[in-house]
């Protein structure tokens, strides 16, 4: 285990030795000044390289500082090339989600910190070895959208002697009349190249794969074509109807008015939560002309940097089947909305395509014989989880499980303890792949280790990056206040509440109300 001191921001407010001395049972457990660090990485992996490991946990900044900054994953490569498999790696958020938001507060914060490592530990126990393949990236390009950031991205692939797609709904190309002397050039060298191929006025009819290896089918007045791609740039401008149209096919998010959007605007212009997906936002502002001819070319470095490599690895995220438990009954067929779930009518048994599973777990909570869990987030971490967040006794009092979906959830807690907002210390956090992911059997087995409430922080309605899974989980929730009323439990001790990532500390002040409320509801009842 390694405990990063984030260069003073971590270590100011929790005892990172101490902690250290709780854990020396482990094989390694050291303490860097920041993970993020040239030196403190090969320090890392040094040390590593004299202890036998199987599993790693990152105890310091949060998992999307791996995730969603430019190379950011940069020692997690390093690590899978050691042999650590990418689901035995966790992350325990000191640093957003302890340390900026519980300041001056060291010894509470360094045992709420313990908690968090504690979790992050259950998870690489219970998860299981996940299954990485390589594929071998075509050597195409599928650009929808004929606008101009489109034909820009078409122009740099063409001339790297990539075969481009350029689909749109339209039967015509998009209108470049205010720049229509600036691009003419421009639009003739892609239209006229012969590695270019215009199939205008089309529908997608399906979308499945991966970086390097996406198929698509397209169909139009020549009939249905499949094509395969190695990369997808989406260049839809201000197209909204298109835009919700391919939002069941292309896994990536959408910003505040429903349009698809980038990792980070500042650090990650093009590039989405696909690695093979860049997008080319819309934009009204001034310097329009500018702003799409730079995103354009943006998108062709993005990606080529990813598919001029020979072989691509792809970390498996897949929903397993157990075949003992499955009765082929077909829900798990209507709860996908990427098609990852057929039946296997001669087995008579669920089967998932790896190629179109996103991991979020909606058919595992579906699934009536319990016959689906996650390789990366299996049920048992879950209900480890809330056990060792149910033992802490914080010094408000009231305990409240905050769930967080990883799209928006999590995000919006960071972004609380990145702008120096607080909240109690008896609010409880842990991550789920998507509101989908939440069974109400965690519910349960939270009331009954103590929690006070839970708070389950989800996308806003039609922002959900796997499409129904917040609204899944409020049918679900609604459904299950009648068992709470059952069971003595007031349905009011669960609610569900929508955060955007980008609002400021919406996410903390709905948990502080909430928490406030429970505390007054305690004393009314005493």
């Amino acid at each position: 285990m390694s405990l990063s001191r984030c260069g003073g921001l971590i270590s100011e407010t929790i005892d990172l030795h101490s902690l250290a001395s709780q854990y020396a049972h482990l094989a390694m457990v050291k303490v860097y000044d920041d993970i993020f660090a040239a030196p403190d990485i090969e320090a890392l992996l040094a040390d590593l390289s004299t202890a036998e490991v199987e599993a790693v946990v990152l105890a310091g900044d949060s998992q999307r500082r791996f995730q969603y900054t430019r190379k950011g994953m940069l020692l997690i490569e390093h690590l899978a090339e050691r042999g650590i498999n990418f689901n035995r790696i966790a992350f325990a958020n000191l640093r957003e989600q302890v340390a900026l938001c519980h300041r001056g507060r060291r010894e509470e914060t360094t045992q709420k910190a313990k908690l968090l490592i504690d979790v992050a530990i259950a998870k690489v126990e219970c998860s299981a070895r996940g299954e990485v393949v390589e594929v071998a990236p075509h050597r195409s390009i599928l650009i929808l959208g004929s606008t101009l950031g489109g034909l820009v991205a078409a122009q740099g692939f063409l001339e790297r002697g990539y075969h481009v797609y350029l689909v749109d709904r339209t039967d015509q190309l998009r209108t470049i009349s205010p720049w229509e002397e600036e691009v003419q050039a421009l639009l003739t060298a892609v239209e006229t190249h012969p590695q270019a191929s215009f199939l205008l006025g089309s529908t997608i009819l399906d979308f499945s794969g991966w970086c390097g290896d996406y198929s698509v089918q397209v169909a139009n007045e020549q009939g249905p074509q499949g094509l395969a791609v190695g990369g997808v740039v989406v260049a839809l401008g201000g197209d909204k109807g298109w835009t919700d149209q391919l939002r069941g096919f292309l896994h990536i998010d959408v910003d505040a008015v429903g349009f698809f959007t980038v990792k980070d605007e500042l650090t990650l212009p093009v590039q989405t939560i696909d690695e093979g997906i860049c997008v080319i936002p819309r934009y009204e502002g001034d310097n329009a002309l500018h702003y799409q001819l730079t995103r354009g070319d943006l998108a062709v470095l993005a990606l080529t940097q990813v598919l001029e490599h020979p072989q691509i690895k792809h970390e498996v995220r897949i929903s397993k089947v157990d075949p003992d438990l499955c009765g082929a009954c077909g829900t798990c067929v209507k709860t996908c909305p990427f098609k990852a779930s057929t039946i296997d009518a001669l087995r008579k048994i669920s089967v998932v395509d790896p190629r179109r599973c996103k991991g979020c777990g909606n058919c595992v909570v579906a699934c009536p014989t319990g016959a689906r869990d996650l390789a990366a987030f299996p049920n048992d971490y879950f209900l480890r989880a809330i056990d060792i967040l149910g033992q802490y006794e914080p010094p408000e009092g009231i305990k409240v499980l905050l769930l967080l979906c990883e799209g928006c959830g999590y995000a919006g807690l960071d972004f609380v303890g990145m702008r120096g907002f607080t909240y109690p210390l008896g609010i409880l956090p842990l991550g789920v792949p998507c509101g989908g992911r939440v069974d109400t059997q965690y519910l349960l087995e939270a009331y009954h280790k103590g929690f006070d409430g839970i708070l389950i922080c989800r996308c806003e309605d039609g922002h959900c990056r796997n499409i129904v899974g917040n609204v899944d989980l409020d049918r679900r929730a609604n459904l299950f206040r009648e068992v709470l009323r059952s069971r003595g439990i007031e349905p009011e001790r669960l609610q569900i509440f929508s955060v955007a990532h980008c609002q400021s500390n919406a996410c903390a002040q709905t948990a502080a109300q909430f928490a406030e409320k429970l505390k007054q509801v305690r004393i009314l009842k005493k």
